[in-house]
């Protein structure tokens, strides 16, 4: 894994990645989006949100904690700078550590929830009637 390389801030970014082209590929064929890389608007788009009262409030909760934890802009700073971000957006606000054990932690925290968005992606949406 990135993070355990010593590449958290990379591992971070490339989590965000995963996800976003998880999401894009849900766009129907021929759907315009130009959100470059709002994921909220992706996900609206995509239909990720969609779905039964139990799945919907679930997607939408690790949607909004990945996009707490994701720049695009992630992939030109070093770790150093996004953990400054990181912890200006009181994230993960226990540890004191403001360095790469704070970046190891938002790493971890988007691996997760991009699998997770992954997973629910490879699941046709759901066709609101």
């Amino acid at each position: 894994m990135l993070a355990d390389a010593g590449r958290p801030g990379l591992a971070l970014y490339v989590a965000g990645v995963a996800a976003e082209a998880a999401l894009r590929s849900r766009i129907p064929p021929g759907t315009v989006f130009d959100g470059r890389h709002d994921l909220v608007r992706l996900a609206l788009t995509a239909g990720y949100i969609g779905g039964t009262a139990r799945t919907i409030p679930r997607r939408t909760e690790r949607l909004n904690t990945f996009n707490r934890l994701w720049r695009n802009s992630f992939r030109y700073m070093s770790d150093d700078k996004i953990a400054r971000i990181l912890h200006a957006a009181r994230q993960f606000p226990e540890s004191a550590d403001r360095g790469r054990t704070l970046v190891r932690l938002a790493a971890s925290a988007a691996i997760a929830e991009a699998g997770h968005i992954v997973q629910a992606s490879l699941s046709p949406p759901k066709v609101q009637t």
